[in-house]
């Protein structure tokens, strides 16, 4: 009798050290922003922090209203009220995340080069998921 198989993801978490929630949510970043995506999952890449003060002035410009507050934290732009993230790719390119619960930052579609429209992007996708949070 053959060896029972394991599935690819707990075999993956093993080889990678990475759990299985990172995996996964590597694998949306990379259907959604290609190696930069999966990469910006796990981490934002490393920009002058004169960028990320930028693009924090362009996400504040291009709310509507302004309840929340905007924090520049680990190379990542927040808005915790509305429950979305942009960070910045190895390929140039702000990648959108949504929350998906407590401190879990899941990819969102629409990469781009404009900080602002990828907050846009990241905010539509927040809308499509609202009970998620």
């Amino acid at each position: 009798m053959p060896p029972p198989r394991r599935r690819p993801a707990p075999a993956a978490a093993d080889a990678t050290g990475l759990t299985e929630a990172a995996l996964r949510a590597m694998m949306i970043g990379y259907r959604h922003g290609g190696p930069a995506g999966a990469h910006a999952t796990l981490a934002a890449a490393t920009v002058p922090p004169s960028t990320l003060e930028q693009a924090g002035n362009a996400m504040r410009a291009s709310r509507a209203v302004a309840p929340g507050v905007i924090d520049i934290a680990d190379g990542a732009i927040t808005d915790s009220t509305a429950g979305v993230q942009i960070r910045p790719g190895l390929d140039g390119r702000w990648h959108p995340f949504t929350l998906r619960r407590a401190d879990e930052w899941r990819p969102a579609p629409g990469a781009c080069d404009d900080p602002a429209e990828a907050f846009r992007a990241a905010r539509r996708a927040r809308a499509a998921r609202p009970l998620r949070r």
